[in-house]
């Protein structure tokens, strides 16, 4: 019996449009080969520089100028802080609440607004720590300049200025010796714009009243010897009229409730004015018992009390009152070392900033956070604290600016070019030949 022959799906013959197909190929020749697959790599160059160059029109500048694969980079931990802070600088001189990686991590987005409060704490923490240096101070102060002046920032004939924000301003130019840009008789009416008839001022156009806004205003238009400008009389009743009788101040949006910066800038805007007596106290320093009372308040991590567990921002307003007040937060605070032990221990390492809260349910890291940490280790001349080494993983990029996508890009930019020019060449090449 004759056996038959059986073929595995391996080993099937070819049927004949697969040999018409294996016959055709191997009749092009190796030069049309390599022609065909430079098309194909010439086409793929062609896609991938038109994508890439799209990209980098629609997204930020500065997106293509970050690493991302930066990761697990050991470094002190004040090197680290100053890295988070000094990678809040943007292009447009200033400075955003959160560095690019972060905010483009946590939110998809590729573009920041640098914000005017986050810039002023910034650069006077980095002037405070010597560490300016490593900025360009031009563009902070175009920043700035922009910022006071760009119709950008109101519609023509508005004004969006307040005393809260001009006032820090005004400090961070003189830091920056660069208070020849600013026009004084502006300053002088965009604060008057925002007094109202009670006595108060609005820190911004149509924003409610404050403590801190009347302090302001009155730093500033003493700074412009421009105090005969107000009936300060009325701004001391609305100040007077926000105590608590206790020693303590509130906010006027949250009547009843002890609040430490309307209380600290109270206690400054009275001192300033002589008018402490008000609240039955001769001196500042009289007052440092109910300061150190508000203190340890904020130190305490289970009091409920407004604000109070937002506790580097507090003490930043205390460092602030010292130096307006010309004392010192160990004057105020019994237990300066505990404090910068227990911020110091915060330290994100993820990013290497620090946070609002350090406590058990978030640490959500700031720009601002950051700087505030920092200027409480100095204050406390306590910044050895931060010499032990942290490793970071996933550094923000301003200090470590790398060129990885630009260069690939131009690497295909170029590969494009060569590809075009042999192109062109062959053409060329191929046409004389056909001529003969």
């Amino acid at each position: 019996m004759e056996k038959k022959t059986s073929f595995s799906k391996e080993h099937k013959k070819p049927s004949l449009n697969q040999n018409f197909f294996i016959k055709k190929y191997k009749q092009i020749t190796w030069k049309r080969k390599y022609t065909f697959i430079a098309t194909l790599v010439f086409i793929f160059l062609i896609i991938s520089t038109i994508f890439l160059t799209t990209k980098l029109i629609r997204e930020s500048n500065n997106f293509l100028e970050y690493d991302f694969t930066l990761n697990n980079v050991t470094m002190s931990s004040y090197e680290a802080a100053i890295n988070y802070i000094l990678s809040g600088h943007n292009k447009d001189g200033g400075f955003s609440p959160i560095p690019f990686r972060q905010f483009y991590q946590i939110f998809g987005a590729t573009k920041m607004a640098s914000d005017i409060f986050s810039t002023y704490y910034a650069v006077s923490t980095l002037f405070l720590l010597n560490e300016l240096s490593k900025l360009d101070t031009n563009s902070i102060i175009n920043y700035i300049e922009g910022y006071l002046y760009d119709s950008s920032h109101g519609e023509e004939g508005e004004n969006e200025h307040g005393p809260s924000d001009l006032w820090l301003t005004f400090s961070l130019l003189e830091k920056l010796n660069a208070t020849d840009i600013v026009y004084i008789e502006d300053f002088i009416s965009w604060t008057l714009d925002d007094f109202l008839p009670d006595g108060s001022f609005r820190p911004f156009d149509n924003v409610p009243a404050s403590i801190p806004a009347v302090k302001s205003a009155y730093l500033l238009l003493s700074e412009f010897e421009s105090l005969d400008s107000i009936n300060w009389t009325l701004s001391t009743q609305y100040v007077l009229s926000q105590y608590l009788g206790n020693g303590f101040f509130q906010d006027p949006l949250l009547p009843d409730s002890l609040n430490i910066i309307s209380t600290l800038d109270a206690y400054t805007y009275l001192s300033y004015t002589n008018q402490l007596e008000t609240i039955n106290v001769s001196t500042i320093q009289e007052l440092i018992p109910y300061l150190t009372k508000m203190y340890l308040m904020v130190y305490d991590e289970y009091n409920l009390y407004e604000g109070f567990s937002h506790r580097v921002r507090s003490i930043h307003g205390f460092i602030q009152f010292a130096w307006e007040n010309n004392l010192s937060l160990s004057e105020i605070s019994p237990e300066t070392l505990e404090l910068c032990i227990d911020i110091k221990n915060s330290q994100d390492e993820v990013y290497g900033g620090f946070p609002t809260f350090w406590d058990n349910y978030t640490t959500f890291v700031w720009v601002d956070d950051t700087v505030f940490a920092l200027e409480t280790f100095y204050e406390c001349d306590l910044l050895n604290l931060m010499n032990d080494n942290i490793t970071v993983v996933q550094p923000p990029n301003s200090p470590y600016i790398c060129k990885i996508n630009s260069t690939y890009i131009l690497l295909i930019l170029s590969l494009t070019f060569a590809m075009l020019v042999y192109l062109f060449k062959k053409k060329v090449k191929s046409n004389s030949s056909q001529h003969k």
